[in-house]
């Protein structure tokens, strides 16, 4: 459940979070900002069924990664798990980021 989730959030430190969409009381994505609003810097991992069908990506969910449940659902995890924890900083929101726009003429 999101609730229990985010209790046990606020009391310890963890190195990646991993979510369903759909919990009880509190779904994936309000978890997430919950999160996001509390530690900004935790990798978090989003799995659901509905990620195809609902156009879930990591810009609208606030996800680092958005696996959608399938037979590659669990290799997904482990890579995703494995890249997240060896990134160590994870990258700002996009809206965060610097533009790498160039000026005309330039390269």
């Amino acid at each position: 459940e999101g609730q229990e989730a985010l209790g046990l959030f606020t009391t310890g430190h963890f190195d990646v979070v991993v979510t369903d969409f759909r919990m009880p009381r509190m779904n994936g994505l309000k978890l997430i900002a919950e999160i996001r609003a509390r530690s900004p810097e935790t990798p978090i991992i989003l799995i659901s069924g509905y990620a195809d069908m609902m156009g879930f990506d990591e810009q609208n969910t606030g996800a680092d990664v958005v696996i959608a449940k399938s037979a590659n659902e669990v290799p997904q995890l482990i890579r995703s798990v494995k890249r997240l924890l060896h990134a160590g900083v994870r990258k700002p929101p996009r809206s965060q980021r610097p533009s790498l726009r160039r000026k005309a003429g330039s390269g």
